[in-house]
């Protein structure tokens, strides 16, 4: 999935205050949260850094989409 495709899916859901990502990890400001993720994938593109903002982006794109269901 391209930046641009997680960009639209978030612009268009109500993101939740709070989302718990796994056991223990929770973001508190999950609409602080994805412009931040967002940003630091488009300033630092390919690179291998990228891979952990990508992942935890789809990861609460795959439960926000669960609980939509």
């Amino acid at each position: 999935m391209a930046i641009d495709e997680l960009n639209a899916f978030f612009s268009s859901v109500i993101l939740p205050d709070t989302i718990f990502i796994s056991e223990g990890v929770k973001i508190i400001n999950v609409p602080d949260f994805i412009q931040g993720h967002l940003q630091a994938l488009k300033a630092v593109g390919e690179e291998p850094v990228a891979a952990v903002f990508y992942e935890r982006l789809v990861m609460v794109k795959d439960l926000l989409t669960s609980q939509i269901s």
